[in-house]
């Protein structure tokens, strides 16, 4: 069943009060920040400053680790360069995802930050890292085949933890219809995340993340109670 609607990519130019408001609305979203060391990955990489105007609001919040930061902490077990990056701002999220397009070599015995939920972005190159650490209650696995490309998924799979995650391609048109064909191969909870369909001109579209809630809640494919 859908439990909640993650949008990615929250930049310089969100307003957090207009957040708050979609929350208040539909308390089943969650926001995410895309965190990485580069300076010029571009607008869905904002810099982690813009996060102390979040600090008076209370809706769900989750950061994805790209690109060195993300193997810093599955390599070498150093979470530090995140931590720092964020500061004071990491209490501010309740699950970490871990972006990394392929793991050949990680650590066996990370130790994960205390009290955090940890996503594990799946593809080919990441199973094993997944297979070696999906037991613990706290991971949860992510199918994304798309990467924030916006490519859509034509074949989901079958979750193997808990609490599962599905990503690829969906947006406003078609989040009803998605939604359905996960919900035939998925009997547990999950949820959905969207990243370049939310966006308008490279922007964070707040309006079209209202969209998709309305049209999951007029389907009865969730409640915003």
């Amino acid at each position: 069943m859908l439990k909640r609607v993650s949008f990615s990519g929250i930049d310089q130019w969100t307003k957090p009060q207009e957040l708050a408001a979609l929350h208040k609305d539909f308390p089943f979203v969650e926001f995410v920040f895309l965190l990485t060391e580069s300076r010029k990955a571009g607008n869905r990489y904002p810099m982690p400053v813009m996060l102390k105007a979040y600090k008076k609001y209370k809706f769900p919040m989750a950061v994805h680790f790209c690109g060195k930061i993300a193997y810093e902490a599955v390599k070498g077990n150093d979470w530090q360069p995140a931590i720092d990056m964020l500061g004071s701002s990491f209490d501010l999220f309740d699950r970490i995802q871990l972006n990394i397009p392929k793991t050949s070599h990680y650590c066996r015995e990370l130790a994960f930050p205390e009290g955090k939920q940890i996503i594990i972005q799946l593809h080919e190159g990441t199973e094993d890292f997944f297979a070696h650490y999906k037991h613990l209650p706290f991971v949860q696995g992510f199918q994304d085949g798309s990467c924030g490309r916006g490519v859509a998924c034509t074949q989901w799979r079958a979750p193997e933890t808990e609490f599962f995650g599905y990503a690829g391609g969906i947006g406003p048109d078609n989040a009803v219809s998605v939604v359905k064909a996960i919900s035939e191969v998925c009997d547990g909870d999950f949820w959905i995340d969207m990243e370049t369909s939310i966006r308008t001109n490279d922007k964070f579209d707040v309006k079209k993340c209202r969209r998709v809630c309305e049209e999951l809640v007029k389907a009865g494919l969730i409640s915003a109670k």
